[in-house]
């Protein structure tokens, strides 16, 4: 008995080894195009060929390595001073600031270095006061309820307390 199609289905399209046609599945073009005579096979499945390294760098493996572009740029770097501070000789290098403003520039500096420390010294003066704030108000509401227990206690003493008189 022959294979029943679904209607509107051609035999050609209805077999797994088929290549679709037409403008929707479409004859493969570009870079693919070539691989699709492999037998089922995936492009990215296929053999590459082995294509050794040429040139000079194929013939550097005895030879000492060269530095990198960053160890080049690390070589070049001005010292580290303790304190993370930059050298003071490295200045006009490192900051690009020329010879003719350079003193401006170090004055500027000083400056800098002056209102931070004020800044600090600030800061730390108001740190304190708010710790001492912070303790003369958890001062203050323990003496609060203290003098609340204190006048409860003497009223209770005095008989207000108890909603009036027992005798």
């Amino acid at each position: 008995m022959p294979a029943r199609h679904a209607p509107g289905a051609s035999p050609a399209s209805a077999s797994p080894t088929a290549t679709p046609t037409g403008p929707s599945g479409g004859i493969p073009t570009g870079p693919r195009a070539a691989n699709t005579s492999t037998a089922g096979a995936s492009p990215s499945m296929a053999p590459k060929a082995f294509n050794p390294p040429t040139g000079p760098a194929a013939h550097v493996s005895n030879v000492a390595a060269r530095p990198t572009l960053a160890q080049n740029l690390i070589a070049t770097m001005p010292p580290i001073l303790p304190a993370g501070k930059i050298d003071p000789t490295m200045v006009p290098q490192t900051t690009g600031v020329v010879k003719e403003l350079e003193v401006h520039h170090r004055k500027l500096k000083e400056e800098e270095e002056r209102f931070r420390d004020d800044i600090n010294r600030k800061q730390e003066k108001l740190r304190k006061c708010l710790r001492n704030w912070d303790k003369l108000e958890r001062e203050s509401k323990a003496f609060e309820l203290k003098a609340d227990l204190s006048e409860k206690s003497l009223k209770n003493l005095a008989g207000e307390g108890l909603g009036g008189a027992s005798f």
